[in-house]
């Protein structure tokens, strides 16, 4: 009953000209968008997989593609481990929440994912064990400036967006004064190691921490490694600075 409505739903939405009031949808992107999306589809279907509905790109001018359902999607179609950018959705039969789970984890992406169940406590408990980012419960995904936004593996790091996208905007800077125990295994003879204007002791005779530098696209960042260990003697700083 379930895939009878979800099939039917999905056959029924309008695609057009997105100007007008009773479009759903319009075209993808681009042209090279529909014919990716296309060949994902095609190796899926000459792999084994059911079309239940759509399948393949509109015959019209365009970057159109038919709203389409697919399933007995497996391991080695490429719809099963990449990204479909466009209308297409897949449906897994699973028995199990465990399984259910495990489907769901078993990809190298992790934005988002949506549950659908009446049953909150049980929904909060599945979303708890999800491998993603964000999740929705019974409703679609979405966002607003308030919350952050982003994904884990390869869906990205940090996050955009809320008090947590400020904070990719934030230095940080890290003073610490060591106890008395430690300043006095410090005294005359020590060096002191500067990174930005923050002063960190080191023990004498001890080479101090290396710096390294890793370059990421447009920014640099700097970070101090661990100091030596020394029996008797603690980590004293780690910092780091954009």
């Amino acid at each position: 009953m379930l895939v009878e409505k979800f099939v039917g739903a999905v056959a029924s939405v309008k695609v057009g000209d997105p100007t007008e009031a009773d479009t759903f949808m319009g075209p993808l992107s681009s042209t090279a968008a529909r014919d990716g999306l296309a060949a994902q589809v095609d190796d899926a279907v000459a792999k084994g997989t059911r079309v239940l509905t759509g399948g393949s790109p509109l015959d019209q001018p365009g970057a159109w593609f038919q709203p389409t359902v697919l399933t007995g999607v497996t391991p080695e179609m490429r719809a099963f481990s990449e990204e479909l950018f466009g209308p297409v959705a897949v449906l897994y039969p699973v028995s199990s929440e465990d399984e259910a789970v495990e489907l769901a984890n078993n990809s190298v992406y992790g934005l988002g994912a949506v549950i659908q169940s009446t049953d909150p406590a049980k929904a909060q408990e599945i979303a708890d064990r999800l491998d993603t980012g964000m999740v929705d419960i019974n409703e679609a995904p979405g966002t607003a400036a308030e919350l952050p936004f982003g994904g884990i593996k390869r869906s990205g790091g940090g996050r955009e967006l809320g008090k947590y996208g400020m904070d990719e905007f934030v230095n940080r800077k890290l003073i610490r004064t060591g106890n008395q125990r430690t300043a006095a295994t410090t005294g005359a003879g020590s060096r002191t190691a500067v990174l930005s204007g923050a002063p960190l002791l080191l023990p004498r005779k001890v080479r101090p921490p290396r710096l390294t530098q890793r370059s990421y696209d447009t920014e640099s960042k700097l970070s101090l490694g661990p100091a030596p260990e020394r029996p008797g003697s603690e980590r004293f700083a780690r910092a780091s600075c954009k």
